[in-house]
């Protein structure tokens, strides 16, 4: 008696598995840009001080992550004056007069 008459496997149908390879240039997306001008904005609106730092470290993570081939100096300049805006509106200077010290003291209770 044959061991491979009711066998219903085909060995010619049978492929191996080949892993794809990646190719080096299509690289993830910068997702720290990305993340940076989410809390650059979010610092913007809230005035928080900590996601404006946030915003300021992962924006320096993008530049150094950056290949030169993909750097567009256009791109980072807008990352970077918008964590820099953000720095500058989060810390609001005193009054200098005193009709300021009312419109202060009710900005800063936000």
């Amino acid at each position: 008696m044959s061991t491979l008459q009711g066998d219903p496997r085909r060995p010619s149908d049978l492929h191996s598995f080949v892993r794809e390879q990646l190719d080096p240039d299509e690289a993830p997306k910068d997702f720290y840009a990305l993340f940076s001008l989410a809390l650059g904005f979010l610092a913007f609106l809230m005035k928080w001080r900590g996601l404006a730092w946030g915003s300021l470290l992962l924006c320096v993570f993008s530049f150094i992550n950056m290949k030169p081939q993909d750097m567009i100096k256009t791109d980072l300049a807008c990352s970077f004056y918008f964590s820099i805006s953000t720095l500058v509106s989060a810390y609001p200077t005193p009054p200098s007069t005193p009709e300021d010290v009312f419109w202060y003291q009710l900005l800063t209770l936000w």
